[in-house]
């Protein structure tokens, strides 16, 4: 079976890039139903994902926290505060 870009009409793809959609995808032809486009906050995100990869991806930021003692620890080990 081979998905033609007359078969997918919510996207305006090319035969080469259905193809490689077809090869990225587990089992193939067979595991597609539809292409759908992006919406625009998904193409938002891909645009500053393929940005700046030498950064990684835009939207995690790591943050690393040190507590000097477990004084202000709670019993389930959650950050308690005093008033």
């Amino acid at each position: 079976m081979r998905i033609t870009p007359q078969m997918l009409p919510l996207v305006n793809l090319e035969a080469v890039h259905i193809e490689r959609i077809a090869q990225a995808t587990a089992g193939g032809v067979a595991n597609i139903q539809d292409i759908y486009p992006l919406i625009p906050a998904q193409e938002g995100i891909l645009f500053h994902h393929l940005l700046d990869r030498q950064r990684g991806d835009t939207y995690i930021v790591s943050t690393l926290l040190s507590v000097s003692s477990e004084s202000g620890w709670g019993p389930d080990r959650s950050i308690t505060t005093r008033d």
